[in-house]
């Protein structure tokens, strides 16, 4: 029951609720433009990451490796591998962002 409790969201106000679906509904836009990519753009975004960059997303991501696994293979720190990812996850995001407002505008 711990759990459970803590998995639920709680408000404190009225403000806090419309603020968490302000952001749920702004998400569900974004969401609703990268519906339009095809499989060409996404991987134009991911060759065109610096590769100390791409080779961290790829074998986190795609390939399933964990940061401390990324870490002994690239002879790097598990949180330089951790840093390496959320940078091209953002990166990717900004890319895939822009394809997608080019084409809805």
């Amino acid at each position: 029951t711990y759990l459970r409790s803590k998995k639920r969201m709680r408000f404190s106000d009225i403000s806090e609720i419309e603020t968490s679906l302000s952001e749920e509904k702004q998400e569900s836009a974004e969401y609703d433009q990268y519906q339009n990519l095809n499989r060409d753009d996404i991987i134009h975004c991911l060759k065109s990451l610096p590769y100390e960059y791409r080779i961290v997303f790829q074998l986190f991501a795609l390939d399933g490796f964990s940061h401390k696994d990324i870490g002994i293979q690239l002879d790097i720190k598990e949180n330089a591998s951790r840093a390496r990812y959320f940078r091209a996850k953002n990166m990717i995001k900004e890319k895939l962002m822009a394809i997608a407002t080019k084409m809805h505008g």
